[in-house]
């Protein structure tokens, strides 16, 4: 009995590790985010956002309180007449850690062509500015500019980051 047991145990643990890894592999992201999982998108609307190639723009109504919160992070931190590009990652995060040297050559880089670009612990921006539902990974790059959020989905290179900063 104890035999089952364990094996039981074993393919649980190998079913949960084969999920996680396909969600990381398959480009939906580089590390789960607590709280911003499955759990917290139940019952809304999968429409609720359009897809644009590497860029998914999130609806207002659906990502109200997102818009909120990085409205007022745009007034506190970005100059009022340049849209941001928000690169949000986790200190417990090796993803984000690994990322570090690239968003720094893309922020370098950026500076030339129009947006602010800022980075910002996820954490940190939720307990300040409030509650980010569409962001369920870190690190995730978010563009808000002209009254709309981008979520960017593509690329994660130096230069497919910055096409999609430049892009309007």
């Amino acid at each position: 009995m104890q035999g089952l047991v364990v094996i039981f145990i074993v393919f649980i643990i190998f079913v949960l590790c084969g999920a996680a890894s396909r969600e990381v592999f398959a480009g939906r992201g580089w590390g789960r985010v607590n709280g911003g999982g499955a759990a917290s998108n139940r019952g809304q609307n999968s429409n609720a956002s359009q897809k644009k190639g590497d860029v998914k723009i999130l609806d207002k109504k659906q990502f109200r309180a997102d818009y909120e919160a990085l409205a007022k992070f745009h007034s506190e931190q970005a100059p009022a007449n340049k849209g941001l590009v928000l690169y949000l990652f986790a200190d417990y995060c090796g993803f984000c850690k690994d990322f570090n040297s690239d968003w720094a050559k893309i922020a370098q880089k950026g500076a030339k062509i129009g947006p602010h670009f800022m980075k910002y612990s996820k954490p940190d921006f939720v307990q300040k500015y409030g509650p980010l539902i569409s962001v369920k990974y870190v690190p995730t790059i978010l563009k808000y500019s002209g009254g709309q959020i981008k979520l960017f989905t593509g690329n994660r290179s130096v230069d497919g980051i910055l096409k999609f900063a430049a892009a309007s």
